[in-house]
């Protein structure tokens, strides 16, 4: 019976344009909060800056800095922010990344054991509004843990933005499906901004 241990799932810290490429304010404040908290690991599904880069990526590190410092793991999928340059996502990121993934995804899509769970991380831009369907099935198949969970950026079902997962409800509900045969505890997404 393993011990109780929580994680933290939060998104959209990108700023409002190419001179603010993240809500630094918020973001530091935001890590302050997750260190005093001490979870496991962080979730970030996406959109992390105004428009990927280089530059923009290490200012995101930068600002969660202490989070970093506390040796607390971060998890990020790219968002549609992000994806302007995922080779920079890679670069800055990709270290810190289980290279567990499909390929043609690694660094990108991947999976996370921790203690009781596995999570997928997922880029649902790679091949914009869809999953890797067989690799999330695989992994699933292969799983022993009984929590799972998943996140990306994309929303399964339309909520505000006109684009999601639901651009095709054949292979998301096939998803779906794969999830809750699994038993998955939830799917976590951004995109929209409800909070």
């Amino acid at each position: 019976h393993a011990a109780g241990w929580t994680f933290v799932v939060m998104g959209d810290s990108r700023g409002s344009g190419p001179d603010s490429q993240v809500n630094t304010n918020l973001l530091r404040e935001l890590a302050q909060a997750v260190v005093r908290d001490r979870p496991a690991f962080v979730l970030f599904p996406g959109d992390l800056v105004y428009s990927g880069s280089l530059s923009a990526f290490q200012s995101w590190t930068n600002a969660m800095a202490p989070v970093y410092e506390a040796g607390i793991p971060v998890y990020p999928v790219i968002g549609n922010h992000d994806n302007a340059d995922p080779d920079a996502f890679v670069q800055v990121f990709g270290g810190a990344i289980p290279d567990n993934g499909p390929a043609g995804e690694l660094n990108r899509t991947y999976a996370i054991i921790h203690s009781n769970a596995l999570v997928l991380a997922l880029d649902t831009l790679v091949n914009s509004g869809r999953v890797h369907q067989a690799w999330v099935e695989a992994t699933l198949a292969a799983n022993t843990r009984p929590h799972v969970f998943a996140f990306g950026h994309l929303p399964a079902f339309k909520v505000g933005h006109p684009d999601g997962l639901g651009d095709y409800p054949g292979p998301r509900d096939e998803f779906w499906r794969s999830l809750g045969n699994a038993r998955a505890r939830a799917y976590f997404c951004a995109h929209d901004h409800f909070f």
